[in-house]
């Protein structure tokens, strides 16, 4: 019990890493910095661009300004989206918008046909939700809707995507 609790803590510990898909960006960006971000799928920007800084910010699907994102007058900003830049062939999972209150989009691409399974953990580790059970799903890019019931409380949440022999966890919060 002890070593499953210690895998589940680095997993807790080390989600969100998988910034070639889904990039977020929480660093400013200094008076003559220049800085160049590209994302295959999202990039969100809760960062400041200053006076006298640049950034090009380019992304498969979407470039994402939250709460926090400013550019101050004199800043060069560029916002790109580049569908090209997708992921092709790798197993990838996103989930959007995060945090979300209603409804949590999760998209993931499978490289191969695959047997899938997706689930919504709690950051104890104990299942929420099965998303999708186990099954058999074709290659290519797919999407689902999650609706959270009331009783799923605001907090830190892992959806876990498990195709073939490869596990990518991610993080979710609910408001």
């Amino acid at each position: 019990m002890k070593k499953l609790f210690l895998l589940w803590a680095a997993c807790l510990f080390s989600v969100g890493v998988s910034a070639q898909y889904t990039l977020r960006l929480t660093s400013s960006v200094v008076r003559g910095q220049q800085v160049t971000q590209h994302a295959a799928t999202y990039l969100f920007g809760q960062n400041a661009i200053a006076a006298g800084a640049t950034a090009h910010y380019t992304a498969g699907q979407a470039v994402v300004l939250e709460n926090g994102f400013s550019a101050e007058p004199g800043a060069v900003f560029e916002a790109r989206i580049a569908p090209g830049r997708e992921a092709g062939a790798a197993l990838y999972v996103t989930a959007y918008p995060n945090p979300f209150s209603q409804k949590l989009t999760i998209e993931y691409h499978l490289p191969e046909d695959a047997t899938v399974q997706l689930g919504l953990y709690d950051a104890s580790g104990r299942l929420v939700e099965e998303l999708l059970p186990a099954g058999r799903v074709s290659a290519g890019k797919h999407s689902l809707e999650y609706s959270p019931t009331p009783e799923v409380a605001a907090g830190l949440y892992l959806y876990r995507l498990r195709a073939n022999e490869k596990v990518i966890l991610q993080k979710a919060i609910k408001q």
